[in-house]
């Protein structure tokens, strides 16, 4: 055994001699006492419990449980008045005792870890293992607390409790009513969590305007009071069950006042819905809809570019010449190239020298002009003839004929026309080497330039009275800032948000596609819970809860109608093993 040296006093009782006594092994499961004495209101555990089918809280319900409420605190107070005077005396005596002898440092260190061990109990069950443990030591050496009676913001707290709980009964009453069970069974403990009493809002207010620590020390002083019982942790993410005291709740069955109000309404016999006879064949009208639309995707709108098809063209002569042909040779093989080229060609007859251009530009020629298809475009660009500068002429004159129509009520002069196109020509679509980008390089540019026009467009028949500059100044590429009021800013902030627009909607498609997994995924879970409690393994309501813990709102509104495929399944399940 060892030895204490220069030590006056006894030491410390150990901790093994303190469990034999008493004052530490507090199981953490048992009941907590309120320390009300005889007049302790019973445990609902020790009573028999009554069975509801719907049970709810009416206005009516909620009026005698605030009663109930009321004379509960008055006697609590009265009680915890009396208690409070006795530890103020008790108090005193340590103190006194204190003074006469002082405690030593390992008093001191054994004292802190007790109260620090004895810190999870209430007011009522600390100061008693505070009583058993001086009386273990000999002398009087902790104090007792002082119990704190109920007030007016434990009675908000309470109130808001009851109805949260009232709310949790008429959901549970609609998710039994969906499958229809009206077996009478025991009240449901409140599911509590401090984070959703704390943010309830009645008429976009909120209910209780305090904190998540400040309702859950209220909650600790009803349980106190013995007001709330058979408290039950089951982890932080997850709410607390807890049960009002069944002499202070008032609750009303619905299904009894149901069956009362529907006794004498007459009874119709169920009978089947005779859905009209519906099965006729419609092959023959599904076949001429898919004849006309296929006659309609060869129709001379969806043709190719204007001028390719001469205006003489007849489809119906064409195929009666086809079946004229039908069984002649095969054409030489020189025809072939000379069809190849036929686009390159028809594409450099497009192209106008600079001052005739230049002139019909300022003859608003052009003012009514349709671009050039960009498949045409990207055609040439793969397998075309034209060299790049021929190409790239071919680019600007078709787009400053499109941008001509933001001419047309001015008349600018064909100088300015002029200018603005050998500009263009000379600084345009250059590479760092100084020569002309690639045809299929010059394609990729369209989009750009085309859209640019389009929100130039826009802006114009937005603002009528904003003035454009002529085309020399307005399509400078140097105008580079917003109070220049040059074409290139305006253009590359547009297409600039165009493309931010563009990437936002990809990023709304894969966030949808996320969602929609999410949403398989969180269905998976819940038909999980589902199977666990068709095997018994837990309760109705713990499957509502967990379910609703999941986070998907249209899951758990749907958790009724999986319970009823579910549960279809199990049956046939069990049926063919009973087979």
């Amino acid at each position: 055994m060892r030895k204490y040296k220069n030590n006056p006093t006894p030491p410390m009782l150990n901790r093994a001699i303190l469990e034999l006594n008493g004052v530490f092994n507090v199981p953490s499961n048992s009941q907590q006492r309120s320390g009300n004495g005889e007049n302790e209101i019973p445990l609902q555990r020790d009573l028999e419990e009554k069975k509801y089918v719907h049970p709810i809280i009416i206005p009516a319900d909620i009026s005698r449980t605030r009663e109930n409420y009321l004379k509960a605190k008055d006697t609590y107070n009265k009680r915890v008045a009396q208690e409070n005077y006795n530890i103020k005396k008790y108090n005193k005596q340590v103190e006194k005792s204190r003074c006469n002898k002082p405690l030593q440092p390992s008093e001191i260190k054994a004292l802190s870890i007790f109260y620090k061990m004895i810190s999870p109990l209430n007011t009522w069950e600390r100061n008693e293992r505070v009583q058993e443990y001086n009386r273990c030591n000999g002398s009087l050496i902790a104090k007792k607390d002082k119990i704190q009676t109920l007030k007016y913001p434990t009675q908000l707290v309470f109130e808001a409790i009851v109805w949260h709980y009232s709310m949790q009964l008429y959901e549970r009453k609609s998710n039994r009513l969906k499958l229809q069970i009206d077996v009478p069974a025991t009240l449901p403990p409140v599911n509590l969590h401090s984070g959703w009493m704390t943010s309830e809002k009645i008429h976009e207010e909120r209910r209780l305007d305090i904190c998540k620590r400040t309702l859950r020390r209220q909650r600790k002083r009803l349980q106190e009071a013995n007001i709330l019982q058979e408290y039950e942790f089951s982890g932080s993410a997850k709410p607390v069950k807890i049960k009002i005291n069944p002499k202070i709740l008032c609750i009303t069955d619905n299904h009894l006042q149901k069956k009362t109000a529907a006794g004498n309404q007459s009874v119709n016999p169920d009978g089947r819905t005779k859905l009209p006879h519906n099965n006729v064949s419609n092959r023959s009208f599904l076949l001429n809809k898919e004849i006309k639309a296929n006659v309609s995707k060869h129709s001379r709108e969806r043709s190719s570019a204007q001028g390719l098809t001469p205006n003489d063209f007849s489809s119906i002569g064409n195929t009666r010449k086809q079946v004229v042909k039908k069984n002649d040779t095969p054409p030489e093989k020189n025809s072939s190239a000379a069809k190849k080229n036929t686009l390159s060609e028809f594409l450099r007859r497009k192209l106008e020298e600079k001052t005739d251009f230049a002139a019909n530009l300022a003859a608003h020629q052009y003012d009514s002009y349709e671009p050039l298809r960009k498949d045409i475009l990207k055609k040439e660009a793969l397998s075309g003839s034209m060299d790049r500068e021929e190409f790239k002429e071919l680019i600007l004159q078709d787009f400053f004929k499109s941008s001509a129509k933001l001419y047309r009520n001015e008349t600018p002069y064909l100088a300015s026309w002029l200018k603005a196109y050998n500009h263009w020509i000379e600084k345009k679509f250059i590479n760092p080497s100084g020569y002309s980008l690639k045809k299929i390089h010059l394609v990729e540019k369209i989009d750009e330039l085309r859209y640019g026009l389009a929100a130039v467009g826009r802006f114009m028949r937005k603002n009528p009275e904003y003035n454009l500059l002529y085309p020399g100044d307005y399509f400078d590429l140097t105008r580079t800032t917003a109070k220049e009021g040059g074409f290139k800013y305006y253009a590359g902030e547009a297409w600039r948000k165009h493309q931010s627009y563009l990437k936002n909607k990809t990023d709304d498609t894969n966030n949808k596609a996320i969602k929609r997994k999410r949403k398989i995924s969180d269905l998976q879970k819940a038909q999980r819970h589902v199977k666990s409690y068709l095997d018994n393994k837990i309760q109705f309501d713990e499957l509502f809860v967990k379910v609703k813990q999941i986070g998907n709102k249209s899951v758990y509104q749907d958790l009724p109608e999986i319970i009823k495929k579910a549960n279809v399944k199990h049956q046939l399940k069990y049926s063919r093993h009973e087979l």
